[in-house]
Order: structure tokens, then C-alpha cells, then sequence
């Protein structure tokens, strides 16, 4: 009895202890994470917009990111571990999140790396305090235009042009130049707020750091909204770190400014209002009523669709799940939700695009009709389907269909202007994504139904990812707010996507092509093999959970 009843004080203080070691194991890895982005600040300063650089610069960032993947899922495994032990406190989560505001500063004040699509957005907001459509004219059409055109809305873009140097900056340095913007109206309305707090003549860094603290107020929100959901699921809010830590959310929002922070914010919020209503139903004397919150995941889905476009993927999904708590209240919140995005368009310059005018829907058209990069399992689809001869190039090496069976594809189907190996291809994956979609819908939900709802979101926009013809990284912060909820390959998806930069070093290399020949192209030494080392370790991990580990809804 006397040694038991010692024994019960220095078992309590070795837990202490243990937990003192894991807090100081976790603020050593906050501030080597943080050594590591401030090297990446540094190297930053070396990107000189117009002028040549160092060719190995991004060998060195991706270098000194990996080496933060490696400390962030370190952290995520101790904190896992932490939290099924019930160690994971308060004042863990304090700490996580001090580093993770940290980590963003620092990477707010440096400039974008490896990354130009904030140009577009600092235009876009001049343009529509101009009182025009940024989806109507495409910069080639306004380079076109003359100042004297004083009905047209291009004559007032070329005016602003003349008017301010550092906008005019802006402007020559945008890409795809004769592509109006895509963005949908709530991410313009972003765009537009930025500038319109930020002077014409400030110098271009200034106005980029500008709309990164807008965009950044949408990431520190997803991070509140991460822990949120934690709660309401009756988890450790620690684990949060897999977000608020994740190397690729950082480069993504906090260094290059991506947009997505806004559609993944609402995302987020959407779920969060969602598991809200299902708590309100269950209490007893709640103060809000349980409609309230299904109204506001109506509204907010509806903000993240004009915000970005891929929410929508999740319709399948939030409509069962609303048959199954409201009935036919669902008819009523689909409407809702549509409305709301009608009106966001309709609010725009111009109001809603016209049907067929190809104007305002042609940037989004040009996407969908053309748009292929960094992609693995479409590439295959799409490389089997097409003629060695359909782009002046020869086939990949994994491109195995006979050329004649590729050449009768294509000429038994006759669309004019339509790359028909490319649409076919499109077709494939769409139906492949939409037997997962409707597998997740469609497979019994379990009783305690929240934690399903969240895993089934995270695999429908972690499969759209990797089937999509367009895998830039940033896509991938889509699932990043609902990853620790899945099984732990996914987890390592965001460090491989992060060799996606390394395109930029292949670039700058003279090699052979692939498969013979006599140009030298180190780009398509990346676009045919190396991109097979950044997706194909995690797909063959999915497929080993998948088949040899659990069942598909778990997660796997």
C-alpha cells in the first residue's frame, strides 16, 4: 500500500516533466522552422522582376522548404502522438499559434518567389475601381486600345495606364496576355478593396504587400476556424499544426498571395456552420436557432463559390447532408445559395455574362479548354489519346497506345476548334471524380456523422487535385484545412508538391529531350519523369491504404 501510494506522485510528475521536454521538443522546431523561412526571405531579396538570377536559386528554396516539411511533420506526428495520450494542452496550442503568426509575417514583408499571378490581381482591382469588368478586356485588348476611345471602358484603362508609372509596371509584367481574367466576383471585390486602400503611385512592393495582408487575414481566419472545428468534433485543438504549420500554406498565401485563402476560408467556414447546426439540434435551450445555422453555411458556400469555383464539387455532398438533417428544407437552401452567387455576379460591372457572348466567361473558357501543368494521371489519359505529331512533339515515354488506334480517335471525331484528345481526356477524369463523388455520397453514413462529413470533403478536393489537368500547388490548400482528419499519406502531399518549383530549375538546364531528339528542353525533363517522383510516391501509398490497409470512407 506504502510503495502504491508513492508511486502516485512521481508518476504525476513525470508526466509533467514529459510534457515540459515535448513543449520545449515543439519551440525548438517553431524556431528552426522559422530560421528556415527567414533564409527564405533572404534569398528572396535575390529575385529581381526583368533582370537574370541565379539559376540554382530555386534548387536552394526547395531545398530549405523540404527541410521545413521535414520539421512540420515531425511536429504533426509528436502532436498526434501527444493528443491520443490527452497531453495535448493550452498552452501547446498558444504555441502553435504565436509560431504560426510568426511564420507568416515574416514571409508577408518578403517579395513573391517563383510566382507572377499577383500582377493579375493588382490589375484586376485597378480595373474594376474603374468601374469595369476585369473578366471584359484582356490586357492585349487594352494595350490595343487608344486613350481617346471615350466610350469605350478600354479608353479609361489606357487613361490610368498614362496616369501612374508604378500601375503601368504592374500591368507589363501580367502573363497570358491576351486571356481576360478568370477570378469571380468575390475575389475581384478583394482585388478591388486592396487597391482602393493603396495609392496609385506607391511603389509595387508596397501595393504586394498591401493585398497579401488582405489575402493573409483570410488564412489567420481559416486557422481560427481549423481550431473551431476541433472543438466541435471534441479534438485536441492543438492539432491545428497540421494547417497552420503546412510549408505549403506559407509559400502559397503568406509569400506568393494566392487568392485560394479566400474560397479556403469560406470552405472551411461553410463545414464549421454545418457541424454548428447539428450541435444546435442536439442541445436543449440553445440560443440560436438550428436554421440560423444552416442559412449561414448556405450563404457561406455560396461567398466561397465567387470567391473560386471549386467548392462546387462539394454539392453532392452538403445536399445529401442537408436531406438528411432539414428534408426538404434542402429546396430552400439550394435556392438560397444560388441566389446569393446570382447576386454576387449580378453586382458586377455589367452585371451577370451574357449567354454566348464569350466576354466575360472567356478567361474561364481558355482555362477549361487548354490549361494543363504539373499534372500525372491526366497527362497519362491525354498523352494515350493523342497523335505524337498533334503538337509538333513526340510522344512521352509512357504514351504506350498504338499511334494508329491515337490517330483514329481523333479523326472520327470531328470538332472544329476543339483539341479532341484533350476534351476526351477531360471526359475520363470527370467520370472516374464523379464514381468517387458518388461513392462518398452514396455509402452508409455512420451515426456519429460530422467527422464522415469532413473526411468526405477533404477526399472529394483531394481527388479533384489529383485528377485535375492543372495541379499548381496552391490547388492543394483546398484539403489542407480537413488533412488530419485522413489517414497520414495524405499528409505528405503538400511537401511533394512542393517540387513542383524545381520546373523552374529544369528550365535553365540544357538537356535532351526525353525519348530522343535534338532540342535541348530541361522543362519537359520535368513535365514527363521528374513529375512522376513529386505524385507517384503518394498515389502508390494511397493505393497500398486503400487495398491493403481499411475502407475508402475511413479516410483512406
Amino acid at each position: 500500500m506504502g510503495a502504491s501510494h508513492a508511486s502516485g506522485p512521481v508518476s504525476a510528475t513525470e508526466v509533467t516533466v514529459r510534457c515540459h521536454q515535448e513543449n520545449r521538443s515543439l519551440v525548438a522546431a517553431g524556431t528552426f522552422q522559422l530560421i528556415l523561412w527567414v533564409a527564405t526571405v533572404a534569398l528572396a531579396a535575390r529575385f529581381v522582376e526583368g533582370r537574370d538570377h541565379d539559376a540554382r536559386l530555386p534548387l536552394w528554396l526547395v531545398a530549405l522548404w523540404g527541410i521545413a516539411f521535414g520539421i512540420y511533420l515531425w511536429s504533426v506526428i509528436a502532436i498526434q502522438r501527444r493528443a491520443a495520450s490527452g497531453g495535448a494542452g493550452h498552452a501547446l496550442l498558444r504555441w502553435i499559434l504565436c509560431f504560426a503568426i510568426l511564420f507568416r509575417m515574416v514571409l508577408w514583408w518578403s517579395p513573391p518567389v517563383l510566382e507572377t499571378d499577383f500582377h493579375r490581381y493588382l490589375w484586376d482591382g485597378r480595373v474594376l475601381l474603374e468601374g469595369v469588368n476585369p473578366c471584359r478586356y484582356s490586357p492585349a485588348e487594352v494595350e490595343s486600345a487608344s486613350a481617346g476611345m471615350e466610350a469605350d471602358a478600354r479608353g479609361r484603362l489606357v487613361r490610368l495606364l498614362n496616369c501612374e508609372p508604378e500601375v503601368k509596371r504592374i500591368f507589363d509584367r501580367i502573363e497570358h496576355r491576351t486571356v481576360p481574367s478568370l477570378y469571380p466576383p468575390l475575389s475581384q471585390a478583394v482585388f478591388g478593396a486592396a487597391a482602393w486602400v493603396t495609392p496609385e503611385h506607391w511603389p509595387v512592393i508596397a501595393q504586394v504587400r498591401t493585398l497579401k495582408a488582405v489575402l493573409l487575414g483570410f488564412d489567420l481566419a481559416t486557422i481560427l476556424l481549423v481550431v473551431a472545428l476541433l472543438r466541435e468534433l471534441g479534438l485536441p485543438p492543438s492539432l491545428v499544426v497540421a494547417y497552420a504549420w503546412c510549408p505549403l500554406v506559407l509559400k502559397e498565401f503568406a509569400n506568393s498571395g494566392h487568392h485560394d485563402s479566400i474560397a479556403v476560408c469560406l470552405t472551411t467556414a461553410t463545414l464549421w456552420l454545418l457541424l454548428r447546426a447539428v450541435r444546435a439540434r442536439e442541445a436543449d435551450g440553445t440560443r440560436v436557432p438550428t436554421w440560423v445555422w444552416h442559412v449561414g453555411a448556405a450563404c457561406a458556400w455560396a461567398a466561397a463559390v465567387l470567391a473560386k469555383l471549386y467548392p462546387l464539387v462539394l454539392a453532392p455532398l452538403l445536399l445529401v447532408w442537408w436531406w438528411r438533417k432539414v428534408r426538404w428544407g434542402v429546396a430552400w437552401l439550394l435556392a438560397l445559395s444560388c441566389g446569393t452567387a446570382l447576386a454576387g455576379y449580378a453586382l458586377m460591372p455589367g452585371g451577370l455574362p451574357e449567354v454566348g457572348s464569350g466576354n466575360t466567361t472567356q478567361g474561364l473558357g481558355e482555362f477549361f479548354r487548354r490549361w494543363e501543368m504539373n499534372d500525372l494521371l491526366f497527362s497519362v489519359v491525354y498523352e494515350n489519346l493523342k497523335p505524337p505529331w498533334a503538337d509538333g512533339r513526340p510522344s512521352p515515354w509512357y504514351a504506350v497506345t498504338p499511334v494508329a488506334v491515337r490517330d483514329w480517335v481523333v479523326s472520327s471525331v470531328s470538332l472544329p476548334g476543339v483539341n479532341v484528345p484533350f476534351r476526351l481526356a477531360q471526359i475520363v477524369m470527370a467520370t472516374v471524380f464523379g464514381g468517387i463523388v458518388l461513392r462518398l455520397v452514396l455509402v452508409r453514413w455512420p451515426t456519429e456523422d460530422r467527422v464522415a462529413l469532413l473526411q468526405r470533403s477533404f477526399l472529394c478536393l483531394g481527388w479533384l487535385w489529383f485528377l485535375s489537368a492543372t495541379q499548381n500547388p496552391w490547388y492543394w490548400t483546398w484539403a489542407l484545412p480537413l488533412v488530419v482528419l485522413v489517414r497520414s499519406p495524405w499528409l505528405l502531399v503538400s511537401g511533394f508538391a512542393l517540387l513542383y518549383y524545381l520546373r523552374f530549375w529544369f528550365a535553365g538546364l540544357s538537356l535532351p529531350p526525353p525519348g530522343g531528339g535534338d532540342v535541348a528542353n530541361g522543362a519537359r525533363w520535368f513535365d514527363e519523369v521528374f513529375v512522376w517522383l513529386e505524385h507517384g510516391p503518394v498515389l502508390a501509398l494511397l493505393a497500398w491504404h486503400r487495398w491493403g490497409r481499411g475502407r475508402f470512407t475511413n479516410g483512406q
